[in-house]
């Protein structure tokens, strides 16, 4: 549907400030085409991979440099093949008959797509906007819409810290969806064997082809440390992408970087333009690392850096970025910002720390800070096993070393 050319007066595309030439121009087709910010974030990855003439990136000298010149100039020209009215970045919240360009029934169509009604709150939702989420006005929301609304709704209050009020919401509640929800609130409370309990209850009947307790209840599996159960209750979706997402972050948290980027590859071929895809494919390209970094870092930048989708998370995912790429004192920013929205996420406690470490500053304090943020994060019990390890080593060599 589009192709970019740059022609560059001067050095060859290998150098990645001429890449960083075409990367802005991508503005411009944000601006003046209305291209969704998805669009932009695939075109930014893809922009980065292109090193060949193949393709919808063609790199190559226009002209030679002038004789004895000094300087190099990069032109870059946007050519556009646009066979329908461009998408406008960002949906109305309240869906419009004029946002289904087919006519399809609303009952068909996903709501999550483009030209879903859900769009909106589904990308707050992942992009860690949690109190955005919880702000949305649903009033206009379709009828077959109101459910997976309020889900996200109550899932981005339990991630706020609003378990209590969320059990006592959706208690004694019939739906498949809302009991699914009441076990995700019972372990943030620290009921862990009853969450898991409901889960294994609603995945034995035909709850588990409900796409809801899928995703939810695989996510309560997956931090149970019940990897395998969680995979095969997600295993049966169809076509959903939170559950690729998951099983993606399972594979990477498995060790398997080769199943989480065979589910990337596949999700890419029937969803190439989606929020979550990126974020998938950025999350496995930390793992794999060289210039996956940089394509990363792109992706979580960009959503970082704007306003309308900027948030803790998305900055401790640049952060990440950033020192994946040995970049720390941009790492050490986007941190900051991230601490500065709130002081307590446990998230950038814990990267902040490994930034110090590498640094040379002290983590004494910080660890601390962890400590009450989140007694159980991963990285505390990492770091206790590993000194209690250590420790028990030590006493056989000082065994040896005494005899």
């Amino acid at each position: 549907m589009f192709a970019v050319q740059a022609h560059f007066n001067g050095p060859s595309m290998a150098s990645s400030g001429h890449r960083d030439g075409v990367m802005g121009a991508l503005p411009l087709l944000d601006e003046n085409f209305g291209w969704k910010r998805t669009a932009i974030l695939t075109l930014r990855s893809e922009l980065w991979k292109k090193k060949s003439v193949n393709g919808p990136a063609r790199w190559g000298p226009a002209s030679s440099s002038a004789a004895g010149s000094s300087t190099s100039a990069t032109q870059v020209h946007i050519i556009t093949k646009i066979k329908h009215r461009p998408r406008h970045r960002k949906p109305p919240k309240r869906f419009h008959p004029d946002s289904n360009p087919q006519n399809k029934p609303i009952s068909t169509m996903d709501p999550y797509s483009a030209e879903g009604e859900l769009i909106n709150i589904h990308n707050h939702f992942h992009q860690g906007q949690y109190q955005e989420v919880v702000d949305f006005d649903v009033s206009a929301l379709s009828p077959e819409n109101a459910l997976p609304a309020r889900v996200l709704q109550l899932r981005a209050r339990v991630a706020l810290g609003q378990a209590e009020d969320v059990l006592a919401d959706v208690q004694g509640a019939p739906e498949p969806e809302l009991q699914a929800v009441g076990a995700l609130a019972e372990q943030a409370l620290g009921n862990a064997e009853k969450a898991v309990e409901t889960v294994e209850t609603l995945a034995q009947g035909s709850a588990a082809d409900n796409a809801t307790v899928q995703i939810v209840g695989g996510t309560v599996l997956q931090a149970a440390g019940k990897s395998e159960e969680a995979l095969a209750l997600l295993g049966r979706h169809q076509g959903n992408l939170d559950a690729v997402a998951l099983i993606v972050q399972i594979h990477l948290q498995q060790n398997r970087n080769d199943l989480a980027l065979k589910e990337v590859a596949a999700a890419r071929r029937w969803a190439q333009d989606s929020l979550l895809v990126n974020f998938a494919e950025s999350w496995v390209g930390l793992r794999l690392g060289g210039e996956k970094y940089q394509q990363a870092f792109y992706v979580f930048e960009e959503l970082a850096q704007a306003p309308a989708t900027s948030s803790v998370r998305t900055l401790v995912a640049q952060a990440v970025a950033e020192l994946h790429l040995g970049r720390t004192e941009e790492a050490q920013a986007a941190l900051n910002q991230a601490m500065k929205k709130e002081p307590e996420y446990a998230e950038a406690i814990a990267n902040l720390l490994v930034l110090n470490v590498i640094i040379g500053k002290s983590p004494e304090e910080l660890t601390s800070a962890l400590q009450k943020a989140n007694p159980e994060h991963p990285f505390l019990t990492d770091l206790a096993e590993k000194s209690d390890l250590f420790d028990r080593a030590a006493t056989k060599y000082k065994a040896r070393v005494a005899a």
